[in-house]
């Protein structure tokens, strides 16, 4: 099967591995529609106010 993603095989020289080491990460989940979303932070940037109940913000730390 991976002979579809990798058709060179491991020796091929267009292949590569890379190790990725994440040490921080942000992630937001936003429920409401991308037209609300557009709205609130129009109604911010009009304001100078910050938009509020953007969705859930939460910071990952890994050690």
């Amino acid at each position: 099967m991976a002979k579809a993603w990798f058709p060179g095989g491991v020796t091929d020289p267009n292949l590569a591995l890379l190790e990725v080491r994440i040490h921080h990460a942000e992630y937001w989940d936003v429920k409401e529609s991308k037209m609300v979303q557009l709205a609130k932070l129009a109604k911010a940037a009009i304001t100078g106010e910050r938009p509020l109940h953007m969705g859930e913000h939460k910071e990952l730390h890994m050690s």
